[in-house]
């Protein structure tokens, strides 16, 4: 399944805005289901979940447009549910668990992203000619 996480520089913690890394003080996720996106954005006082539209327009572009600092775009296997386990109810923590990703060290926003980049970089080619 494809996914696209955005990162924001805004934050719903006064703390959180003082602390992490401009650009990365919050992060959601949108999936592609084959028809629809659907939105997770894990921050109080909204609906965690949305429907957005039609998964036939370019939403990145549409959310770099909008300001967002970064979108990332990712494939993920569900084949590999993660068990539970004690972790910290964060906006990251939620994504990690949507996109079953096991890595127990990727605290805030700006850990998953660099996680993400080596995670998913291509692979170096083996022809050196």
């Amino acid at each position: 399944m494809r996914a696209l996480i955005i990162y924001h520089n805004d934050s719903p913690s006064w703390l959180y805005r003082h602390i992490l890394k401009r650009g990365f003080r919050h992060c959601a996720v949108v999936i592609d289901d084959g028809q629809y996106w659907v939105g997770f954005n894990d921050q109080p006082g909204q609906p965690p979940i949305l429907l957005i539209q039609d998964n036939e327009e370019d939403l990145a572009a549409h959310y770099r447009l909008k300001g967002d600092r970064t979108v990332q775009e990712v494939t993920f296997d569900r084949a590999r549910p993660l068990s539970g386990g004690l972790a910290l109810n964060t906006c990251v923590n939620s994504i990690k668990r949507l996109l079953c990703i096991r890595a127990w060290w990727v605290l805030t926003p700006h850990q998953l992203y660099r996680y993400l980049e080596r995670a998913h970089a291509p692979l170096p080619s083996a022809d050196r000619s």
